[in-house]
């Protein structure tokens, strides 16, 4: 592991860190998250996303959660998408406005695409609060995320570390049901155009071991 771009005395107050909040069992896993950390930002946003062993907090689902389809992941993408051409993407406007602008833009949207697999959610503001329940544990839950169980779930985490930064340090927003500014940052990943990571887990556990991240 190289911090070459912290001091010694930073880096002891690293291991001290590790000591006093991560779970003994989570060690390697903080480990393998800080071989790929090149600056101190990328660092402390690791630290942040790891609960403290004397807090270990439960990301429960929100009332009538039910997963997304696969489908259904591609379409939030999809719809994403359309916000960034309308130069809506991220912004704090979404937030504001009762209701919310976010949710009056969403609603809209889905009027306009009724073949849009978003519309066979039970309503708008339950499939937005799934959608924030599952960035949130597929950032830093330990389980729950459908389809993967919780070692694939923590390799996973692990693969989009090392890949896809930005992706596991974007701000999620709390499970409040509104498709405001941070919930409008937040992608499924996308591999090879699949949102199926259970089938993707194979290939990826290999590459984390081509790559020493992991041990086989």
């Amino acid at each position: 592991m190289s911090l070459s771009f912290i001091s010694p005395a930073k880096a002891k107050n690293l291991a001290d860190t590790i000591i006093k909040k991560v779970d003994q069992k989570e060690v390697p896993t903080v480990v393998n998250k800080i071989k790929v950390a090149d600056n101190e930002k990328q660092l402390s946003a690791i630290f942040n996303s790891i609960p403290n062993k004397e807090k270990q907090t439960v990301i429960a689902p929100p009332k009538n959660y039910k997963p997304l389809s696969f489908e259904q992941r591609k379409d939030w993408n999809a719809y994403l998408n359309y916000l960034e051409e309308e130069g809506l993407q991220g912004k704090a406007e979404l937030d504001k406005g009762v209701p919310t602008k976010g949710r009056l833009v969403f609603r809209e949207y889905l009027k306009k695409n009724p073949n849009s697999s978003l519309n066979n959610y039970s309503n708008p503001e339950d499939l937005v609060k799934a959608i924030q329940y599952e960035m949130r544990i597929i950032r830093m839950g330990s389980s729950g995320f459908p389809q993967l169980n919780d070692s694939d779930l923590k390799i996973l985490q692990e693969f989009l570390f090392l890949t896809r930064n930005k992706f596991m340090t974007t701000r999620t927003s709390d499970t409040d049901g509104n498709p405001g500014q941070y919930t409008t940052r937040c992608y499924y990943p996308e591999f090879s155009g699949s949102v199926d990571y259970s089938k993707k887990i194979d290939s990826i556990k290999s590459t984390l071991v081509n790559r020493n991240k992991i041990e086989k």
